[in-house]
């Protein structure tokens, strides 16, 4: 998730195999046979001479294939030296002056720091970073250069939880460079989705380095209106959107100036059949409607019935299903007109469906319950939609299942307090045991404040001139237990209000439970301290 409304980003790590060195490009070396001795022997040729291409391009070739193997191969070439010989390489002034030859050198720091902490490390501490980039800027009209380099960018920048590995590639310009990749190549899908990916990973989790890449949210727009059909390229141009616009109001603003808001709806219809470009632009659609003023925007473009499409298509990935519950709940979000549209579409029905679907999902239960939440919220239409989706019984079975999980209780107690309004839905709680697992979670989550109150709230709603549900409240000993809570929270004048919402109700053995539980005194105790 990113971020905020967006839960927490995931680096990319560049799944392309593209523009591998044709058969026989690399001499004295079969990557496909070769020994991890003869490999190291291609080491020490490069060691002796910086300039010999044809050994740099092998062991680019031997570290791609040692990736792709899960072998350690790579390890083997880190041990014999090849750090230093391509740092010698890199700052040549071959490297400097001829793009083939930085193109090679690049495209081995690619293979050879992919995805690995460690070998990342010693590369970076060997002062590989500010080489990748001056070269970037030195052969700014090269493709192989630049697709090279951005893609050995994106591979460093993928330790987003190294503070000095990010400055260290703010400091050195990497985002300048970047820029200018998809600035110079926007024609180019190839150095585009390279250098997106470089971003994307340079902006994850890193407030300082998106402020640093502000300057990259047009261009990246533009990407997306060149190349909409592009899945690697609209991926990762969502990725870095959403990553952007993550608990930033101003660089959501900018994201929607910029225009991007459409094409990611687009990008939603368009692709609708790559999972992955519609979870990174279901979470970039999330993250932008994280405020009222993006949120309008979002909701009067379509983007809740795309959303809608791709949620039935992919019922079934879990993943998917996620991040689209995601942005919806934020749509929703305290927005009359977004909520009714949600209602109009179908949307209720859909997310209960997927909460059934993956019941057994405690993170994705909880987002789809979130949704719930916003888009019923003072709807009395959606109220009955929720009860005629069948609503009250999934919602009381993902309680009974998730019970220990507070995420999950206090979403689907929210949803319960707000669909219970609705005296159709009131008369069903009961008989479907809502009352029975609503005081089940107050006493497993009675330190808890915010589940705390979403039970309050819903046993308020329940019991609300329902005789039975009153009854039944006392029957299963629900006044001592809604006391007991009380106990914990007497300080807290939000949760002595919901409490004193469930004691209003006109039921002499509810009164009575109080009194003999000692209600009164409690209340009495609770007013004074607020």
């Amino acid at each position: 998730g990113g971020g905020g409304g967006g839960g927490g980003a995931v680096p990319v790590k560049d799944a392309s195999k593209r523009k591998r060195l044709p058969a026989g490009a690399a001499p004295n070396l079969d990557v496909e046979t070769a020994t991890t001795a003869a490999a190291v022997a291609i080491v020490a040729r490069l060691i002796e001479n910086p300039l010999d291409v044809a050994a740099c391009e092998g062991i680019g070739e031997a570290a791609r294939k040692s990736y792709d193997d899960g072998t350690p191969m790579r390890e083997a070439l880190l041990a014999a030296g090849v750090a230093g010989a391509l740092v010698a390489l890199l700052s040549s002034d071959a490297a400097k002056t001829t793009a083939s030859v930085a193109a090679a050198g690049l495209r081995t720091v690619r293979w050879m720091v992919r995805g690995s902490s460690s070998i990342i490390l010693d590369f970076v501490g060997k002062g590989v970073s500010p080489l990748v980039v001056e070269l970037l800027r030195l052969h700014p009209a090269d493709q192989d250069v630049q697709i090279w380099g951005c893609t050995a960018i994106l591979a460093i920048a993928w330790l987003e939880d190294d503070d000095a590995v990010q400055k260290g590639l703010r400091s050195e310009g990497a985002v300048d460079a970047v820029q200018a990749a998809l600035e110079t190549h926007s024609d180019d899908a190839l150095v585009v989705e390279g250098a997106l990916g470089a971003l994307l990973n340079i902006v994850t989790n890193n407030q300082a380095n998106k402020q640093a890449a502000a300057g990259c949210l047009e261009p990246t727009v533009e990407a997306m209106r060149k190349h909409g059909k592009v899945a690697g390229v609209i991926r990762r141009a969502c990725g870095v959107l959403g990553n952007m616009a993550t608990n930033d109001a101003a660089l959501r603003s900018k994201c929607v100036k910029a225009g991007a808001v459409p094409l990611v709806v687009a990008a939603l219809k368009d692709l609708a059949d790559e999972p992955v470009v519609v979870r990174s632009a279901c979470r970039a659609l999330r993250n932008i409607a994280d405020d009222t003023a993006t949120r309008e925007i979002v909701g009067s473009i379509g983007a809740v019935e795309a959303i809608m499409h791709v949620l039935k298509r992919h019922m079934l990935d879990a993943s998917v299903t996620q991040r689209a519950s995601g942005a919806l709940g934020n749509i929703a979000c305290n927005h009359q007109g977004n909520r009714t549209k949600c209602g109009d579409v179908g949307c209720i029905g859909v997310l209960v469906d997927v909460v059934r679907t993956h019941h057994s999902n405690a993170a994705l239960v909880e987002r789809a319950c979130h949704a719930l939440v916003n888009i019923t919220t003072n709807s009395p239409a959606n109220h009955a939609r929720c009860g005629d989706a069948g609503g009250l019984d999934v919602l009381v079975a993902v309680l009974r299942e998730h019970i220990a999980h507070a995420g999950v209780v206090q979403q689907a107690c929210g949803v319960l307090w707000s669909i219970s309004a609705n005296a159709a839905n009131r008369a069903v709680c009961g008989k479907a045991g809502a009352v029975e697992e609503v005081l089940h979670a107050l006493r497993m989550h009675k330190h808890k404040p915010k589940a705390v109150e979403r039970a309050f709230g819903a046993l308020a709603n329940m019991t609300a001139k329902h005789s039975e549900n009153q009854e039944l409240l006392c029957n299963l000993g629900g006044m001592q237990t809604v006391l007991d809570v009380l106990r914990a929270h007497r300080r807290d004048p939000v949760l002595v209000q919901r409490v004193c919402r469930v004691l209003m109700n006109n039921n002499a053995k509810m009164h009575v439970a109080c009194a003999e539980s000692g209600g009164v005194e409690l209340l009495v105790l609770s007013l004074i301290h607020i």
